[in-house]
């Protein structure tokens, strides 16, 4: 019988897919069930032989890899039973087409993102930061690549110069996190 947990993403043969928000719990004529938020945000009683885990990831799926460092790839194979634990492994391909065999709770979407981790230091998407001479930047999740303005291609997060102050209007992402923080870092995380 499939396990289920808060967080996890089911179908049910009445409401479609939802997420289950509560439980388990026992009740008179529910043996085991969880509270599931369907699409439009209702919370209903739904029982777990009337779930389907949804998987979080397929093969071809794009990911990052979190796990103290962030690395860009995508699901070859999995996901695969491990004897050692009980999160499902993946094998990734990265981008520089080697290979690599993450558990499912350190990958995410890139999209998903709203940290990313360089050089040890997790930084928020969409923080303000300071730099050691005290100018400002933020960054988003969209990682800098090949058409970056720039040339900035080093995969990290796209940033914008904010200027000397946490409020100054932005310029273009023609930044990269990995860039302002090999030549004005340090970074701190201000308040805006």
């Amino acid at each position: 019988m499939t396990e289920f947990k808060v967080g996890d993403r089911a179908t049910h043969h009445t409401y479609g897919e939802v997420e289950i928000t509560y439980g388990p719990f026992r009740g008179g004529f529910y043996p085991v069930a969880f509270l599931g938020r369907t699409a439009s945000g209702v919370e209903r009683i739904v029982r777990t032989e009337s779930l389907t885990l949804v998987p979080k990831f397929a093969v071809g799926d794009d990911v990052e890899y979190t796990n103290g460092c962030s690395i860009l790839g995508t699901l070859v194979a999995g996901p695969f039973t491990s004897e050692h634990h009980d999160e499902p492994i993946w094998v990734m391909e990265k981008a520089n087409g080697t290979h690599m065999t993450p558990t499912e709770n350190v990958l995410r979407r890139p999209e998903d993102a709203k940290t990313f981790v360089y050089g040890g230091v997790s930084y928020e998407m969409g923080a303000v930061y300071r730099d050691r001479e005290g100018d400002h930047f933020d960054f988003k999740a969209e990682r800098s690549g090949p058409g970056t303005p720039d040339g900035q291609n080093d995969g990290t997060p796209q940033g914008r110069y904010r200027g000397p102050y946490a409020d100054s209007k932005p310029n273009g992402w023609a930044w990269s996190l990995g860039e302002v923080v090999g030549h004005h870092g340090p970074l701190t995380k201000v308040d805006v």
